[in-house]
């Protein structure tokens, strides 16, 4: 009978061994993240981008003629600008440093203007320059 018992003591203890070191298994593993993620402003800002507000000085420009105005930017560092009903233009962008946070587009018609980004992930892009002394605000998404 002693025996009996101290044979069953030995399968119950290796058990319960074998079922905790599963556990510690399971805890062990890095979780697996399935959610991507995004950060990778380049192939963020390669898109195309509608005005959705404009911005001077702090005061929304309700009907402004750049509501509705179109940004496409393409990986190869060009981009194209259409402002419906009147026109487009085009040219280069790329980023002035290395946080990404200042946008150059450069215009072979113009002087080109420099954006620094407040927002870009994607599903909105958020701009603002400064011209003629004026703090400019721009808000894109997506068509």
């Amino acid at each position: 009978m002693k025996k009996n018992v101290s044979k069953s003591l030995t399968i119950l203890v290796m058990l319960l061994l074998a079922f905790a070191s599963c556990k510690k298994d399971e805890e062990t593993k890095a979780p697996t993240n399935t959610t991507p993620t995004v950060n990778n402003k380049p192939a963020l800002t390669a898109d195309k981008w509608i005005t959705q507000k404009v911005f001077i000085d702090g005061a929304e420009q309700p009907g402004h003629f750049l509501v509705g105005s179109i940004y496409q930017f393409w990986d190869d560092d060009k981009y194209s600008f259409l402002i419906p009903n009147m026109g487009n233009a085009g040219g280069t962008w790329k980023f002035e440093n290395a946080q990404q946070t200042i946008l150059k587009l450069n215009a072979p018609q113009g002087s080109g203007q420099t954006w620094n980004i407040k927002t870009l992930n994607a599903t909105a892009l958020v701009i603002e320059m400064t011209s003629d002394g004026k703090l400019w605000k721009y808000e894109f998404s997506h068509p």
